[in-house]
């Protein structure tokens, strides 16, 4: 079966993964994201050196938002919105865990359900989105 891609909302896909981690990892869960990350013990210079270097990263992140979007949209595609949950529990949610490993001592849960969550909420919501016609 082929798919025909939209690509509109394969782009507006990953400006939705963009938007939303900005509002998962800021506002949300931000306070306890920065306490797991240890961003409270950096000096002013490190964060400094740490901003500096975001940009790229957001711009590698989009791109990699988009592969997430263009291959989600396929899957939808050929195997309906249901699949986007058994791409998180099978994939995505085992990753997550695997992520807590280098966490600092009493966080691991908390970075897994940040984690684990923001992977949840996105792939669900663009399953249901790449359903729509």
């Amino acid at each position: 079966m082929d798919v025909v891609i939209n690509y509109w909302a394969v782009l507006g896909a990953g400006l939705f993964l963009i938007i939303t981690g900005i509002v998962w990892y800021g506002p949300l869960f931000g306070k306890t994201w920065m306490k797991i990350m240890g961003v409270e013990e950096m000096s002013k210079e490190e964060m400094r050196r740490m901003q500096k270097e975001m940009m790229p990263m957001y711009i590698l992140q989009f791109v990699l938002s988009l592969i997430t979007s263009f291959v989600l949209y396929h899957f939808v595609q050929l195997l309906g919105m249901s699949v986007a949950f058994w791409i998180w529990l099978g994939f995505s949610m085992p990753l997550a865990a695997g992520a807590v490993w280098d966490t600092r001592k009493g966080y691991a849960m908390k970075k897994f359900l940040i984690v684990a969550g923001y992977q949840l909420v996105t792939l669900l919501i663009l399953g249901w989105a790449f359903t729509l016609r």
